[in-house]
């Protein structure tokens, strides 16, 4: 029915005026890097607008060492012992080529992985910064890490490809050191990459684009279901001149031009930051730039126009979710009244169909067995007769 098509409109409304409610939909930012070859940023609603000046003089850096060059590193290569990284014990049999090492070690819990590239066993710590220096040592009475060629004769790496390093940076001229190039503890809601050593300029602005998509998708819902009701409800419509249909266009009109009091914000109604209808219709209108303006100057006071955060104002959100809420969601609401009155209704059409339906299958029947009892005594009459006319004709006189 037409009423169930109303429910549903309202319900998208509903739907995306919830949206106009999340803080961070209004307090979303946008963030500009002059040069992402040396850090790129993420932010969320928590980050504070401003511009910063990051300069990079090291990037931090994971420990890589190697062991000597094998040419086959597929035969087995004869040691045997134990031997410890980062604390974690690795046992090494004869039978053990340089991939079964490589795989022993990382199936400890040691945070380095291992790999074998061009006949070299090589370790990377899977974290960077000083912190995570690998640690390798070997059993008493053992030589497996000089026999590889990871370890010197004075138990020091051989052959270190990269040092352990921490990420040095200065934040608008303050010294910063960080263990890891992700850095999620320099301001709220700011979460920095470093990529590489230089000097680059981070800019954070307030982003209205979130908040005007949000709003002009609520605004396309309302005036969706608005130029449902004036069809159905004009001249050439279905639900012309129905009174409860009435009722909802206007009352819907009049909460949204109301001015919203006692709100802190810098706006007071829809028509301050460029959302208006106009006289011969109840579709609403927006302005785009006079949106942008407003909540560039102002997205907290947009947003309270809608949804006071504290709960203090009524908003425009507020009102329209409570009139959809009385329409749609309660037992005695007007289209709820209204979709099941014509529920019942069908439903009583449906009962009267049916039973219909049932007295006219049994007067079929009926006449059906009347027929068949017709039909049953013309074949008696027909054979009494053919009998009779028998019967006459044999005992009839025949004349000489």
């Amino acid at each position: 029915t037409m009423w169930t098509g109303f429910k549903v409109s309202l319900s998208t409304v509903a739907n995306r005026l919830s949206v106009l409610s999340q803080v961070n939909v209004f307090a979303a930012k946008e963030t500009r890097v002059s040069n992402e070859q040396v850090a790129t940023v993420r932010v969320d609603s928590h980050a504070s607008s401003g511009q910063y000046e990051l300069q990079v003089l090291a990037v931090a850096q994971s420990h890589m060492i190697a062991s000597e060059r094998f040419d086959d590193p597929d035969a087995p290569g004869g040691w045997s012992g134990t031997f410890f990284i980062n604390n974690q014990e690795v046992v090494v049999q004869d039978t053990d080529n340089l991939h079964d090492i490589a795989a022993k070690i990382n199936a400890v819990d040691a945070a380095v992985q291992a790999t074998i590239i061009d006949g070299n066993l090589v370790l990377t710590a899977e974290k960077t910064g000083l912190d995570n220096l690998m640690v390798l040592e070997n059993a008493p009475e053992d030589t497996f890490l000089q026999d590889v060629g990871l370890l010197n004769e004075s138990d020091e790496v051989a052959n270190e490809l990269r040092a352990a390093q921490d990420g040095h940076f200065t934040w608008d001229g303050l010294s910063i050191t960080r263990s890891s190039n992700e850095v999620t503890d320099l301001l709220p809601g700011i979460s920095l990459t470093v990529r590489g050593e230089g000097q680059t300029t981070i800019t954070i602005n307030e982003d209205p684009g979130p908040a005007m998509a949000a709003i002009r998708a609520w605004v396309d819902a309302y005036n969706s279901f608005m130029h449902k009701v004036e069809t159905e409800g004009g001249e050439s419509g279905s639900m012309r001149a129905d009174s409860t249909l009435l009722r909802i266009e206007q009352g819907m009109r009049s909460l949204l031009m109301a001015p919203v009091a006692g709100g802190d914000g810098s706006f007071s109604s829809l028509d301050d930051i460029g959302i208006s209808a106009g006289a011969a219709s109840s579709q609403l209108r927006v302005d785009e730039s006079q949106l942008h303006s407003a909540l560039v100057q102002d997205a907290e006071g947009v947003m309270s126009l809608f949804f006071d955060p504290e709960d203090q104002v009524a908003g425009v959100g507020v009102r329209m979710q409570e009139r959809i809420e009385m329409l749609i969601s309660r037992p005695r609401g007007v289209i709820t009244s209204q979709k099941n009155e014509i529920d019942r209704i069908m439903h009583d059409i449906d009962n009267s169909m049916e039973r219909l339906t049932m007295r006219l299958e049994q007067r079929e029947r009926r006449l059906i067995r009347q027929f068949v009892a017709m039909e049953e005594a013309l074949h008696i009459m027909h054979t009494q007769s053919q009998w009779m006319m028998q019967w006459i004709e044999q005992n009839t006189p025949r004349q000489k």
